[in-house]
């Protein structure tokens, strides 16, 4: 059956291949390559009011919105009284959330204009609903701004804009209401509110008075509003990450810490009753230290004679010299995949019935995190150590010594260190045995005075089996918590909204999808912040396509498989943030993807993060979309893929099976769940390109997984032939979605010269020809039928057809200064530029084959025609000169 499925799989690729309707092709003009004279980048600032132009499209919302009732769940999908439900929305952010009333009905219109249906109100509870930074309390609403955020939920109403309610996001309780330390805790106090009783109340204090409020203008509360689409209990929040990712809850102050110990030690009791049990359950030991395994002949810890080698792939730059006493590790550069150059040692046995001891001395010359495993030396290379290990590398000498034991006995094994970024390391010893001191408690530590201290997550002396008490401990704490605060929300308040706890990797997938509905976070690039989060200045980013690095990136498929199969998926933020050069690629892309994976929200982060911004006239920072023309200006391409569905969905999705047991055996030996998906339970991820997935927590799953052909794949096609992403040539990837009303291109093709002529085709007889190379040797390109009657007059009964075409390329702010670094990173730093927003005009010809007249109309920034292009028949010429991104044409 699987060779079957393979067969099956190549022979519908090469005919999709063949088919004529998505054929790209390259045609050499002339084998000479000339230089090429851009034209000059041209300012183009979208306008808030294109009222009545083909850019407007507020008329796809059906107004008020909620007027076919509440939105709840049917087979797995948001519905209504008129059937299923799709949200394409933005973010609204801390001041925004709460505009004056003459803002909020024009901010409304506008992004109905964009084609948005849903906005989530997020961040509006860290300081402006209470009042803003100078509120007196973070407990009482303050009533005046709440009287703004009910007109705005009100306009957005009019408008036909649902609303995704976010209950705690950053409010981080201090002084003014009586908690201190507010500097020594979590930040917004995430992972503590899941177990500290004050704060729960606190979030349910909250929670009561927001959705029991008479909004005067809906005439209806928010627990009974049916324009209240969703509801989110608590943003990125997880006991879980803040315990094994930084180790966060192992320094809370008091009396948070003491609260926490104390919970700790009630939960042993109930399993181990007294001292003696637990500490023969740990195995609490000084056992006999073995051999060690680390080094030839009889030296005990001296580098030189240590068995690491340097393992790297052909991009990784590294070198190994050792002095004698200290064994240098100097990284240049890494590899392709995350874990080269790695240190490996081979040839090692392991045995299941021991526990082994790795010790290391380290330091490097800028903090680093490594990771270290124990794995099969063939095969499948399965890892075989319980816990992974992680040490937090300083610049400072450190020693750290950590305890694992192994899943399995073998004589054909190898120890990994991986995790080296381009950095310098030196290391002092290392030592590897089996045995030696194994959770030692100290004679005040007992369960009897409750003072059982917390497992850390990384370098801790205890068994493993310390360590999964402590797992199960983390995820009793969270089961309580969400359960908690969903039966208050559902049978206090009477919410009649779905709602979902947070987000997928946040803690564990079995107990969120207890809840409503599953969602997820992504962002491609995010900002890195080497010194001070969140630093105006000191950041950077990586300026990478996703279209390029699709095939080898876990980004899209494992943000698919966070799906859950009889669940609605919804992901609430999702960016390619500024000043990415390809930005543009990223909502289209999505958008598609998502609408074929099936998928029943998908929401850009940010529109704006402050109600001054909605109308600015330039790029003014990492995520708003606002005055950022590229994303603007694809966006009815976007609402049309994924609301009017002109991507349709994939068929059946193939499930792998992720039980409560399995999701838990991965969280215990990794300390994080970032891996629940199908990467962490290995499926090949790359099903996803051509497939809708989803993980099936009830053990069921598709009883014939694809198997792909290993090594690379030229083209993916999704298996309803709406999409595909194409690497049959280097340098010239690309993604294009082909359906009867849509289509789109992004990509890397004609990137050499203008003597190169690329020739891309559509249904409906669509031809673009490219005959000039662009700036970044990449361009986005979508074209939408506004009225659905595709882009062939002759199947219109002879009817014209409208449609909006929009081009983009490069986009900056002007003055903009880029500054570059390896790996493909760069900055802005404080040079961000001034407005306008300028943008590259690109240049090509566009055909419609099928019609026997088009009239085309550049489109200035309120989306009105500009004087009509001169065309041929069925083709026109569009060129840089025009200085518009986007395209009004009619075919006759």
């Amino acid at each position: 059956m699987k060779k079957i499925v393979c067969v099956f799989f190549v022979c519908f690729c090469l005919l999709f291949f063949c088919y004529e309707n998505s054929v790209r092709s390259n045609v050499v003009a002339d084998e000479s390559e000339v230089a090429f004279d851009f034209m000059p980048l041209f300012p183009f600032v979208i306008s808030p009011d294109r009222r009545g132009s083909i850019t407007d499209i507020s008329s796809w919302n059906e107004s008020p919105a909620g007027k076919d009732g509440f939105i709840r769940i049917k087979d797995g999908h948001f519905v209504n009284d008129k059937g299923r439900v799709l949200f394409f929305g933005t973010n609204i952010c801390y001041s925004a959330c709460f505009p004056d009333k003459d803002q909020a009905a024009i901010t409304a219109a506008r992004l109905a204009s964009f084609g948005f249906n849903c906005v989530r109100l997020h961040h509006m509870d860290e300081t402006e609903i209470w009042g803003g930074n100078n509120a007196k309390s973070l407990t009482k609403i303050d009533p005046v701004q709440l009287d703004k955020l009910d007109y705005f939920i009100h306009q957005l109403k009019q408008h036909g804009i649902y609303v995704n309610i976010n209950l705690h996001v950053t409010r981080k309780m201090d002084k003014r209401n009586g908690f201190l330390d507010a500097d020594k805790r979590p930040m917004a106090d995430k992972g503590l509110d899941n177990f500290y009783p004050p704060f729960i109340e606190l979030q349910k204090k909250f929670a009561r008075d927001l959705l029991l409020h008479f909004n005067p203008y809906t005439k209806t509360t928010y627990s009974n509003e049916p324009a209240v689409a969703m509801i989110e209990i608590n943003n990125e929040n997880s006991v879980i990450v803040q315990w094994g990712w930084g180790g966060k809850i192992l320094k809370l102050p008091e009396p948070y810490s003491t609260d926490f110990i104390k919970r700790w030690n009630d939960f042993l009791i109930q399993k181990y009753k007294t001292t003696a049990n637990l500490k023969k359950a740990w195995h609490c030991a000084d056992e006999l230290p073995g051999e060690e395994m680390l080094v030839s002949g009889k030296s005990r810890y001296r580098i030189e004679s240590s068995k690491w080698e340097i393992e790297k792939d052909d991009v990784a730059v590294c070198e190994k010299i050792s002095d004698g006493e200290i064994m240098k590790i100097n990284v240049q550069k890494t590899g392709k995949q995350s874990w080269h150059p790695q240190l490996v040692v081979y040839g090692l046995t392991f045995d299941k019935e021991k526990t082994y001891t790795f010790t290391i001395k380290i330091r490097a010359n800028k903090p680093s995190r490594l990771f270290f495993v124990a794995r099969k030396g063939y095969g499948d290379w399965k890892i075989i150590s319980r816990p992974h290990g992680e040490i937090n590398v300083d610049t400072q000498w450190k020693k750290v010594t950590l305890k694992f034991t192994v899943e399995q006995s073998d004589t054909r094994c190898r120890f990994d260190i991986s995790g080296f970024n381009e950095n310098e390391y030196e290391i002092a010893e290392t030592s590897l045995r089996s045995g030696g001191k194994i959770g030692e408690l100290h004679d005040k530590q007992t369960l009897e005075n409750r003072t059982i201290p917390i497992i850390p997550p990384h370098e801790s002396t205890f068994h493993q089996i310390a360590t999964d008490d402590f797992c199960e401990f983390l995820s009793d704490i969270e089961e309580k918590y969400w359960l908690q605060m969903y039966t208050f929300l559902k049978d206090e308040l009477k919410v009649h909204s779905p709602i979902s706890g947070t987000q997928a990797g946040y803690g564990l997938r079995y107990i969120q999808a207890k809840l409503d509905y599953i969602d997820a976070h992504s962002y491609w690039n995010h900002p890195e912040f080497p010194n001070n989060d969140w630093s105006r200045t000191n950041w950077m980013i990586k300026n990478t396509s996703i279209v390029r690095e699709a095939r080898n990136s876990t980004f899209l498929t494992d943000l698919a498989s966070l799906r859950v199969y009889g669940k609605p998926f919804v992901v609430s933020e999702f960016d390619s943030p500024f000043p990415n050069q390809y930005t543009a690629e990223a909502l289209p892309l999505l958008s598609a993807f998502g609408r074929f994976q099936g998928w029943d929200g998908f929401f850009h982060f940010a529109y704006s993060h402050n109600k001054d911004n909605f109308n600015v006239t330039k790029i003014i920072n990492h995520f708003d979309i606002a005055g950022n023309t590229v994303k603007l200006a694809h966006l009815a391409a976007c609402a049309a893929i994924f609301r009017r569905g002109d991507v349709e969905e994939g068929k059946i999705p193939i499930r792998g099976s992720l039980t409560k047991q399995q999701e838990m055996e991965i969280f215990k030996r990794e300390r994080h769940t970032w891996n629940s998906n199908f990467s962490g339970i290995g499926i090949d991820r790359r099903i996803a390109m051509t497939n809708p997935v989803a993980i099936d927590l009830t053990g069921g799953a598709t009883t014939e997984i694809l198997k792909l052909k290993n090594g690379k794949i030229d083209t993916y096609f999704a298996n309803n032939r709406n999409f595909y992403f194409d690497y049959r040539n280097e340098n010239e990837e690309g993604f294009g979605v082909n359906t009867k009303n849509t289509f789109l291109y992004t990509g890397f093709c004609n990137n050499k010269s203008e003597q190169e002529l690329t020739t891309i085709t559509g249904k409906g007889g669509i031809k673009f020809i490219f005959t000039k190379p662009t700036r970044l040797g990449w361009k986005t390109i979508s074209m939408v039928s506004m009225n659905g009657n595709g882009f062939d007059p002759s199947a219109n009964e002879g009817k014209p057809i409208r449609v909006l075409l929009t081009a983009t390329g490069l986009s900056q702010n002007t003055g903009m200064q880029i500054k570059n670094f390896d790996d493909n990173k760069i900055t802005l730093g404080n040079r961000w530029g001034e407005s306008p927003v300028l943008c590259e005009g690109i240049p090509f010809d566009v055909y419609f084959q099928k019609a026997k007249l088009i009239h085309c109309f550049p489109l200035d920034e309120n989306g009105n025609r500009r004087n009509q292009i001169k065309s041929t028949g069925n083709h026109a010429e569009l060129n840089p000169k025009y200085k518009t991104v986007w395209y009004e044409i009619i075919a006759e």
